[in-house]
Order: C-alpha cells, then sequence, then structure tokens
C-alpha cells in the first residue's frame, strides 16, 4: 500500500504485508459473514473497519458459527493441529478380511478426516504387548505391505504405534509416498519381540501416502529360517495435514504479532492524498494426469481523500460534521441576551480531533474550536470580532488537583450507546463469549465527547471524588 499528495510527489510505501507475521500500520481483517463449513472464508479483506463486519444487523447463523469457532472471541486464538487418528477400539473382538478400509476422524472436530486405513486380514484382539493406547489392536500374522493409509488432502507428518509379539525376528519398513508416488522418505527397523512404540514420519515435504511393511530378515550364521511370520501388532495411526499445521503456524504468527504490537487502531487517511493498494494471489493446480502448476495475480485498487472535515465544498457550512453530532446544546428560543455554553457530543466514528497534526494516518490529529455566530446579523459576512471564545476547561483547570471538591452537582445516568449496529453486534459477541480478553480497540466503546486535551502536553486528570454532609 502507497500514497502520494494530490498536489504531486513520490509515492510513498506505507504497508507492506507478506505473511501472517508481518507488523502492520493498518487494520485488515477477513470479512466474518463470509464463511465456508464453519469457517472464515478468505474472500472479502476489509481495510480499515471498526469492526470485522459490513451488516450490522442480527445474523444468528454467522454470530454462532463464529462462537464455535473460537468460543473465546474477539481474544486470540491458537488452535493446535486436529489429529486425524484411526485405532481399533469401535471394531469388534474377531477377524478383519483382506481389504477391509477404515476411516480416520479428527479428534477435535469429531468428523470424519480425509485419511482412509486399508488393510490386509487380521484378528481385533486385546494388546500382548505393552504401551498400547487403545483397548484393542490389529494382529497381523504376514508379509508384505499390511497397512496402508492414504489421504485426499496433503499430509505434513504422522505416527504409527506398532508392536512385535512373535518370537520371530521382523523387518519392518515405513515407506513415505508424495500424491505422485514417488518415495519421500523410508524407515527400516529389525527387531524381535518389542513393545508398542511410536515411528514418527515427518519427511519436511507433504506427503500423501504412507506403507506399512513387514518382512522376514535372511537368518544369520547357522540359525534356521523363521517356520512362521512375525506377529505385528498395530495400536493406532495419527495424521496431520498441512492445512491444519499451515493454520496453526499462522495462527501463532498473529497471536504472537498482536501480543508484541497489539491491534493497530482504526486510522484517519490523510487529507487530498491518492493511495493505491496492490494485492498479489497465488494461484496453484493440478490435474490428475499433470504436475502441478502455479500463477500469481496482482490487482490493484485506488482511491483519492478529500480535505479535512469541514473545509471541502458543501451545500451549508458544518454539514460535512452533521453525521458525526451525536448531541448539541438545544439553545434558546426567540431572542437571547445572555452567556449560553456550546457543546457538542461526537459520536466515536469521529477521533480526528485533538491536539498536534501528524504526518502519518495514526498520528493524525487537528485541533478545533467551535464557531458560534448570530442567525439574525444583518451583515453575517462581517466576522470581525464576532467570533466564540474558548473558556477554560474545568477538567484542564483541575487536572492538578488531587481532589477536587465539587459541589451543588446532579448526579444522572447519561445513556452513550453507539449508534453503529457493527459496534453493537461486536460488543454483543465479545459479551456472549467465554474471552477474557479486552476489547482490542478503544474507538469500537461509545463514548460521550472526546477527552479533553491540553496543549502543552500535560497528561490527563485522574478522577477521584469526595463526598460531604
Amino acid at each position: 500500500m502507497r500514497r502520494r499528495p494530490l498536489s504531486g510527489g513520490a509515492w510513498q510505501t506505507v504497508e507492506d504485508l507478506t505473511s501472517a507475521s508481518s507488523s502492520r500500520s493498518f487494520r485488515w481483517s477477513w470479512h466474518q459473514d463470509t464463511r465456508v463449513n464453519g469457517q472464515v472464508a478468505p474472500k472479502r479483506l476489509l481495510l480499515n473497519g471498526r469492526t470485522p463486519f459490513t451488516v450490522g444487523i442480527d445474523d444468528p447463523e454467522a454470530d454462532a458459527e463464529i462462537l464455535t469457532d473460537n468460543p473465546a472471541y474477539p481474544c486470540c486464538q491458537v488452535r493446535r493441529p486436529d489429529v486425524a487418528r484411526f485405532d481399533f477400539d469401535p471394531e469388534r473382538y474377531g477377524p478383519l478380511p483382506a481389504g477391509f478400509v477404515r476411516a480416520c476422524r479428527y479428534e477435535d472436530r469429531g468428523t470424519t478426516a480425509p485419511v482412509h486405513v486399508r488393510g490386509m486380514a487380521c484378528a481385533v484382539v486385546q494388546p500382548s504387548a505393552a504401551g498400547a493406547t487403545a483397548g484393542r489392536v490389529g494382529s497381523f500374522v504376514a508379509t508384505g505391505t499390511v497397512v496402508t493409509v492414504s489421504a485426499s488432502e496433503d499430509l505434513a507428518a504422522a505416527v504409527v504405534r506398532i508392536a512385535v509379539s512373535s518370537k520371530e525376528r521382523a523387518r519392518l519398513v515405513v515407506v513415505t509416498l508424495d500424491r505422485d508416488g514417488r518415495p519421500v522418505d523410508r524407515q527400516q527397523v529389525s527387531t524381535g519381540p518389542v513393545p508398542f512404540w511410536d515411528v514418527a514420519i515427518d519427511p519436511g515435504v507433504p506427503f500423501a501416502t504412507v506403507l506399512l511393511g513387514a518382512e522376514t530378515p535372511s537368518p544369520e550364521g547357522n540359525q534356521p529360517a523363521p517356520a512362521t511370520p512375525a506377529t505385528v501388532l498395530l495400536d493406532s495411526v495419527e495424521c496431520v495435514t498441512v492445512a491444519d499445521r499451515d493454520r496453526f503456524e499462522r495462527e501463532s504468527d498473529i497471536c504472537k504479532r498482536e501480543s508484541t504490537d497489539g491491534t493497530p487502531p482504526k486510522v484517519t487517511f490523510l487529507a487530498r492524498h491518492e493511495y493505491e493498494i496492490a494485492f498479489t494471489t497465488e494461484i496453484t493446480i493440478k490435474h490428475s494426469v499433470t504436475e502441478w502448476e502455479s500463477s500469481t495475480v496482482t490487482e490493484k485498487v485506488a482511491f483519492t481523500t478529500a480535505g479535512p472535515p469541514g473545509l471541502n465544498a458543501a451545500p451549508e457550512p458544518g454539514l460535512e460534521l452533521e453525521p458525526y453530532v451525536v448531541s448539541h446544546a438545544p439553545g434558546g428560543h426567540g431572542l437571547t441576551y445572555r452567556e449560553e455554553s456550546v457543546h457538542l457530543v461526537l459520536s466515536e466514528a469521529l477521533s480526528i480531533f485533538g491536539p498536534g497534526s501528524g504526518a502519518t494516518e495514526a498520528a493524525l490529529r487537528l485541533p478545533v474550536t467551535i464557531a458560534v455566530e448570530s442567525a439574525f446579523d444583518a451583515n453575517p459576512q462581517a466576522h470581525v470580532g464576532k467570533e466564540s471564545r474558548v473558556s477554560a476547561d474545568w477538567f484542564v483547570t483541575h487536572r492538578g488537583d488531587t481532589d477536587p471538591f465539587v459541589g451543588l452537582a446532579t448526579l444522572d445516568y447519561i445513556v452513550a450507546k453507539s449508534q453503529d449496529t457493527g459496534v453493537r453486534r461486536f460488543l454483543e459477541l465479545a459479551e456472549a463469549s467465554s474471552g477474557t480478553c479486552p476489547v482490542q480497540d478503544v474507538e469500537q466503546l461509545p463514548r460521550v465527547g472526546v477527552e479533553p486535551f491540553d496543549p502543552t502536553g500535560r497528561s490527563l486528570w485522574e478522577p477521584s471524588a469526595s463526598t460531604s454532609r
């Protein structure tokens, strides 16, 4: 993302994001109502939004999916990679035919995973070796490939838990194949009776098939050849898909970045500037008879900004600020010959007013003074001597006092509910969740007016009060 003044000048890059861990100056969020299978679909990217919604009205289905996906919303969450597991616990004791196929199930999701286990003829028995994690195991007495694990999605890692229970020695071979059937990893061990142990498979590249084979080793010295194949016990198969691993790494990067840098605030774009945003998307496609092909597509969008609020051409003075005014002084009726206070309560959508100027979007602030003129002035063009004066701010004057005393005060409850339906929806979701983190952006909370600021830079007055009878 880059910008330059409309009056001319060189482009300046203000944002460059290449991964989830990239630090950022602007708020970017995926649209929470664009979902597929209960998950946010990365199809609509929102820039500088106070909330990750474009529709503020209730969407019960999307809201339920948001809280199901992240019960602590809007707190940052890191979900562990969901393990796709197979074991023989659901099976009845007894034989299983050659070529049986069983699907793995996700432990966290509780749904069927895109991973299947195919095996040779075996018997479902109680584990006769120590270290089993399941109450029933598969007993294979054969040579060759006894178990094949295949996945329709790329796998990142897998663990096969096996044992050898017979007295005969066996050579166990684990071969890992990629989606094209090419070997990417091979492990081999010769052993006698051993308890259950884990064979970890992590070749460092995506794979789709795991072959577990048993071989009869050649006799050593004068020892006779084994009369029967060794008995191999299969306790469980556990897999993690590349998609789940990438999600875990991405969420870890996001939470680490937010805990370090915080969440960028909603900013005001610099006045009279041209902005250009370039999005680069990588597309990868493959057919069953072709190799993987990748291509990148870059799309650009641009916009220009107007001048500061109140300084642009409008049918009436102040018309640009009118949508942000929540409340104002009622004023008198008819002719009034007295001093009367004038105030404006501005919505949380306008946060540009404050001391200083700022050369960046996040630091942009404009000092403001309310000017009041008479509607009955016979010569409204003559402004000399008719400008409003700025009276002393009570909070600024007394912020140095440790315990200012206020007499004849009237206490009342002022409702300052945000008029932004998206903000209200965001806060309702935060209240309905189990999350304990604070709302990330104070601009999402309703407020009355703006905090009084001091041009000299003194800190804000810390409120305290005393009561007396």
